[in-house]
């Protein structure tokens, strides 16, 4: 059994870890603002040791550890 959130789970249904050293694809999509000009996209990846939702319900505080950051600015 693998400890989940306080509780021994018997199955896992999904798992979203990324593993070290693999890619990982997601797609986003966005209405864009009206008119033309620049956009800039910004993203980022950061490790929490908990699942955001189950550590507010439990009132923990979380550490951001930021792993990586990216802006591009592309026209439109």
């Amino acid at each position: 059994m693998i400890g989940v959130g306080g509780f021994a789970a018997d199955t896992i249904l999904f798992d979203t870890t990324l593993k070290p050293f693999e890619p990982d694809v997601a797609e986003y999509r966005f209405a864009l603002p009206q008119g033309k000009g620049n956009i800039e996209i910004k993203a980022g990846l950061t490790y929490r040791w908990a699942f955001k939702p189950l550590a507010d319900s439990k009132g923990w505080s979380l550490d951001y550890r930021s792993m990586r950051e990216v802006s591009k600015t592309v026209p439109f």
